[in-house]
């Protein structure tokens, strides 16, 4: 890492100074490294307290960012400052963007213009919810759309797994540092996110799980993507927050509508009565953020054939010997590729006029 690099990742460790103050300072003395160079007076002239530019300026500061930049070797973390063009395009132009970005995973989704869609929602969700985002997730990442969400249970963990499940590509914005991964007790997602998508956290490695750092990690996945689509929020939630950061960020905002009489659905359906897009299937949300639907693959040719006049998934599971969940992903692609349309009774019938069958 170059200097000006190294001196970000030190201020970004000081207790105390976020992005603001690090961009104050950035701003006052031109660079970082000039800024680590400059008299705990020319801080306290700068707005920054004593205490905090005392223990910025310290030689324990410096001996920590050395142990700071070991512990991301040892992990396998990238760490990504502004100033590079590593860094991911659509943060640069966020309010107030990280100056540091700690990333764990496949670094090729943050290349050039992202294409990415936020799902978030509830902790809680009904089993509607659940349903909706993981099947949204499916559909959008089968489309060659990256999902963003924030690892959380419920809505976030379903449109993750949604993602992968697809055989599609995710990035999980952490409120910690990943040696202080929050949730702790599910590791088995993480690990899955790290080997076919991204972790990504501004937070130092060693830094816990704080009430105060959802909102920051909130601006990121919206900012991170075209769009932000809300599953299921009650009346005061984080996921509205995340939707308020992608209306001052220029992003598009959705939601899908829930019960009027679930209190978890409040948030969204006041979202709708504000003028989010409605969102019922995914290909809403690709419409929204400007993508097609994917064609379908040589692959899914033997399915169509086996489809016939219609059947349903466990039919066409002992017709071609496939697993049920594999089949729903391919089904998926077919449904919003307008090959086929899933008619009631769960029986599936193929659009083509050869192969039509009898209407729904």
């Amino acid at each position: 890492m170059n200097p000006e690099s190294l001196a970000l990742v030190r201020l970004n460790l000081v207790p105390g100074l976020g992005p603001g103050r690090i961009d104050r300072l950035v701003r006052r003395f031109g660079c970082a490294d000039a800024a680590l160079a400059a008299s705990p007076r020319d801080w306290e002239e700068a707005g920054i307290p004593p205490p905090i530019s005392e223990a910025a300026l310290s030689e324990e500061s410096a001996r920590e960012l050395d142990r700071e930049t070991a512990r991301a070797a040892r992990l396998g973390a990238r760490i990504l400052t502004l100033p590079e063009a590593t860094f991911p395009e659509p943060l640069r132009t966020i309010p107030l963007p990280p100056p540091v970005l700690y990333a764990r995973g496949r670094l090729d989704l943050l290349e050039g213009d992202i294409s990415a869609v936020a799902i978030v929602g509830t902790r809680t969700p009904t089993g509607y919810g659940r349903e909706m985002a993981h099947r949204l997730a499916v559909g959008v990442a089968a489309a060659g759309v990256v999902v963003v969400s924030g690892l959380a249970r419920g809505i976030d963990s379903a449109a993750h797994r949604g993602a992968l499940d697809a055989g599609g590509r995710t990035i999980a914005v952490l409120g910690s540092g990943f040696e202080r991964p929050y949730p702790a007790e599910d590791t088995r997602l993480p690990s899955r996110i790290e080997a076919d998508g991204l972790l990504l956290t501004e937070f130092p490695l060693l830094v816990p799980a704080f009430k105060g750092h959802f909102p920051r990690r909130n601006r990121l996945i919206s900012g991170l993507s075209r769009g932000t689509l809300v599953v299921e929020a009650a009346g005061k939630s984080g996921s509205l927050l995340t939707a308020q950061c992608a209306l001052d960020q220029g992003r598009s905002v959705m939601a899908v509508p829930g019960r009027a009489d679930n209190p978890m659905a409040r948030g969204s359906n006041g979202l709708l009565r504000r003028g989010a897009a409605l969102v019922e299937d995914p290909e809403d949300i690709l419409r929204e953020v400007g993508r097609g639907s994917p064609p379908a693959s040589e692959s899914e040719e033997p399915l169509l054939a086996a489809i016939g006049p219609g059947a349903t998934v466990e039919e066409l599971s002992d017709a071609t010997g496939r697993l049920v969940e594999d089949l729903f992903v391919e089904l998926l692609r077919l449904e919003l590729g307008g090959r086929i349309r899933r008619c009631p009774g769960g029986i599936y019938r193929a659009n083509e006029p050869a192969a039509a069958g009898p209407a729904c």
